[in-house]
Parts: structure tokens; sequence; C-alpha cells
């Protein structure tokens, strides 16, 4: 996984960049992913977290 924090105007953006998936594995990963990973993460992020 590669990670990158890039300056913006407004603040940072946040790259994440996860390979070595198989194609088979993507769309199974993908939602897990959104919505237990990313979903939360956005939130702490955003200064939301529960």
């Amino acid at each position: 996984m590669r990670v990158e924090l890039r300056p913006e105007a407004r603040g940072t953006r946040l790259v994440l960049d996860h390979t070595g998936i198989r194609p088979e594995q993507r769309e199974h990963l993908a939602s897990g992913w959104n919505a237990r990973d990313w979903e939360p993460l956005s939130r702490y992020l955003e200064g939301q977290a529960s």
C-alpha cells in the first residue's frame, strides 16, 4: 500500500493506493474497504470521530 499526502489550496489530499489485489477479489474488498476503513477514517480526519 502506498500512502501519500499532497498539499492542496484548502488543506491536504490523502492518496491511498492499495496494490496486489487479485481481480476476483476487487469488488468484495472494495465494499468492505469503504464501510470498515474509509468512512471511519474520513470522519476521523474531519474531526467527527465517535
